[in-house]
């Protein structure tokens, strides 16, 4: 309970909620058009690109370790949590005001919940 807490305050830091679901959607979605062109993308979209990569990389990670509810399969890579995100933001377009670490959770615990 103390690390799911600990994860929870690491996630309501100012920063991780600024950014929203509508702002990580942008960075994903350009990540797979330049994945599915197999093409180099431009800078200004590579920075985006970047930050989707690492936002949802240290989310996943950050639950990986400290949430009971996510248990991430051996051999994961992060294109899958990636994919798995993007997923969720377009399967759920009424959420995407909310902050972008609270969704990838959210994406995290319905895509690889802990089996009790």
């Amino acid at each position: 309970m103390k690390k799911l807490l600990l994860a929870l305050c690491l996630f309501a830091s100012r920063d991780a909620l600024a950014v929203s679901g509508n702002f990580l959607m942008e960075g994903l979605k350009k990540d797979q058009i330049y994945e599915n062109q197999r093409a180099l993308p431009t800078k200004p979209d590579a920075l985006d690109i970047g930050f989707a990569n690492g936002f949802v990389a240290g989310v996943m990670f950050s639950l990986q370790h400290n949430d009971p509810e996510v248990c991430l399969p051996s051999g994961h890579n992060l294109r899958q949590l990636m994919a798995v995100a993007l997923s969720y933001f377009e399967n759920n377009p009424a959420k995407l005001h909310r902050p972008a670490a609270i969704l990838v959770r959210e994406a995290a615990i319905q895509a690889f919940p802990c089996k009790r």
